[in-house]
């Protein structure tokens, strides 16, 4: 089986300089990898969403666009969407925007669908649900979505009801695919899904 980031088809249909693609650490490796990355089963097992991984990829942004003192857009696609919501947490970055794609953004609620309480080196983003209402947020599930489905909102719905900034979309979409227009749906200079979007 061919695996296709949603991430980097996105990036190749919309691009921008303020704008990042976020994928699940070594999820995707094209050629052997950088030295000391990606060696260590944790990085891609039960470490993949821990502070270190975070670290490395905060570090990684900054090598790659320079100095970072705009308002910066995070997309992530599956566990790249938990990434990119725990980038936004963690307020290192100038995040204005936090964009998920069929993510697993409370780890608790996507456990359960699963049936399964696998330890995991992380902190549950919807832990801080009630503290990130200031954030500002576009969470979209795929309709047909057995890996993650909508009901991995978990404790984040309560916050789409009530904060202003935080929005959930239902696409038709499963987890891999009809993703490819999505972005063409947001209005992401105000994080703000369109009005004219039908998801």
């Amino acid at each position: 089986m061919v695996q296709r980031s949603v991430s980097l088809s996105l990036a190749r249909r919309v691009t921008s300089d303020t704008v990042v693609y976020l994928a699940r650490p070594c999820q995707f490796l094209f050629g052997a990898p950088s030295a000391g990355q990606c060696v260590d089963p944790l990085q891609w097992t039960k470490g993949r969403y821990s502070d270190n991984q975070l670290t490395l990829i905060e570090d990684a942004i900054r090598q790659t666009i320079g100095r970072v003192d705009t308002a910066l857009v995070v997309v992530g696609h599956s566990g790249g969407g938990v990434i990119a919501l725990r980038l936004a947490q963690r307020a290192r970055l100038p995040i204005h925007c936090t964009v998920t794609l069929a993510s697993p953004i409370d780890i608790k609620a996507w456990q359960r669908h699963h049936q399964t309480n696998v330890a995991l080196d992380i902190t549950d983003p919807a832990d801080l649900a009630d503290t990130s209402a200031s954030m500002r947020a576009i969470f979209l599930f795929g309709a047909e979505d057995q890996t993650v489905p909508p009901s991995a909102i978990g404790r984040w719905a309560k916050e789409a009801r009530r904060a202003p900034t935080i929005y959930e979309m239902t696409r038709a979409a499963s987890h891999n695919h009809g993703w490819g227009d999505t972005l063409n749906l947001i209005d992401s200079r105000r994080c703000v899904p369109k009005r004219t979007a039908k998801p």
